[in-house]
């Protein structure tokens, strides 16, 4: 047995002070150094790069235990950390990001296997478990949990993040692993897969309730089928969004018309607006849609093209053809200094005109109507808020 206390030494640069104590287990008998550590986030990006130590800020206090066995093991040195993180930020999209002050309890543990492999377990203040290994290439075989669960790691090569969560919101991770979540060279030599079920999932501005989503990862880019009460079907994501569009297709996709000048303030509040959504950091899109409804009415097949603009994007197709319409058009959207506008470019024709304005919601007071229009709108909101009140531009009409 090895005992000592107040050992003056350094780990990883950092002057500490040793404990050293016999550590008994079911793998056998052992040593354990242990100390506490004050650590920070530019010494924690330089010891621990590529395991997202980079969107660390502050410093934090840590408990550090090093085993050492004694008998012929598997598994003959553990290291391990275990802090709250208090005073560290963690400039991660929701639910794993935090600002420096609140306590999330964080335990990570490298296991260094005997034939070379090291395994990296990570539990998060039950947010987030892992357990990947590392067999000489870089961590190439991972199980990532959210929301708890058994870990499993797979058989071959793959990255696996699955689980169940209350929220999710994929355009705000989409920015972070396109702008510097991931180096290119990682995404590109790890295969991912994705398997996750989200109460409430936040996808280009809408929430979709009871999802499921799927996907997997090809070199140039991610593969997505998403299942909700909202909207049904698939997604090719570029991982530099920056210069391709996003490309869907959906079988269904079922709109309510976003009037919140008629909610009181609570509701406001307990609903997710389309007003916080900046259009400056919508990707390009290019989408169809076999089945559009909006407030329960159907409006046949749809197609959505758009490209990046200034301080927003551009519409340059919008068409939605249909039993009795006929639409296209084209428009903007952009943001500055915190406000919406659009403008919009419509052309078409409806057999009803009473049943288009019953679907929108509008109250035209108008039952029956054969329709041709054109026009030209603009209005201080963002597309999803279009208000008569607030409308200016031109707009012809032959009705009859």
């Amino acid at each position: 047995q090895v005992t000592g206390s107040g050992i003056k030494a350094q780990l990883l640069g950092k002057k500490i002070v040793l404990e050293v104590a016999p550590k008994t287990s079911r793998a056998g008998r052992g040593t354990r150094l242990s100390t506490r550590l004050d650590t920070d986030a530019a010494w924690l990006q330089t010891r621990f790069p590529g395991l997202a130590t980079d969107h660390l800020k502050g410093r934090a206090e840590a408990r550090v235990a090093l085993d050492i066995a004694h008998d012929s093991s598997d598994t003959p040195v553990r290291l391990t950390i275990h802090s709250e993180l208090r005073g560290m930020a963690v400039a991660l999209p929701a639910p794993l990001g935090k600002p420096a002050r609140p306590a999330r309890e964080t335990d990570i543990a490298f296991i260094f296997h005997r034939g070379g492999a090291t395994d990296l377990r990570i539990a998060y203040d039950g947010l987030l478990s892992a357990w990947l290994r590392d067999e000489g290439q870089g961590y190439r075989r991972g199980d990532i949990l959210l929301g708890g669960g058994e870990l499993q790691l797979p058989s071959s090569p793959l990255i696996r993040l699955r689980g169940k969560l209350q929220a999710l919101d994929t355009d705000a991770w989409s920015r972070w692993i396109s702008a510097d979540g991931m180096r290119r060279e990682d995404q590109q030599a790890t295969a991912l897969a994705l398997d996750l079920r989200v109460a409430e999932l936040g996808l280009a501005g809408l929430r979709c309730a009871n999802s499921r989503l799927k996907g997997a990862s090809r070199p140039d880019d991610w593969q997505f089928k998403v299942d909700s009460d909202e909207l049904k079907g698939s997604f090719t994501i570029p991982r530099d969004l920056q210069k391709k569009p996003l490309v869907g297709h959906l079988q269904y996709l079922k709109l309510k018309s976003a009037d919140l000048a008629e909610q009181g303030d609570a509701q406001q509040a307990a609903k997710p607006a389309w007003g916080q959504v900046d259009p400056g950091d919508l990707p390009a899109l290019d989408l169809h849609i076999d089945s559009l409804e909006v407030n329960g009415r159907s409006f046949g097949k749809a197609q959505v093209q758009w490209k990046k603009a200034p301080h927003g994007i551009q519409v340059s197709h919008l068409g939605i053809a249909g039993e009795g319409v006929n639409i296209d058009g084209q428009g903007l959207w952009w943001m500055m200094g915190g406000r919406h506008t659009t403008k919009l470019t419509l052309q078409g024709h409806v057999d009803s005109l009473g049943d288009l304005q019953a679907g929108l919601g509008w109250q035209l007071g108008i039952a029956e109507a054969p329709l041709d229009f054109e026009g030209r709108l603009t209005w201080p909101q963002g597309p999803h808020e279009l208000s008569f009140a607030k409308l200016s531009g031109d707009l012809k009409l032959k009705v009859g």
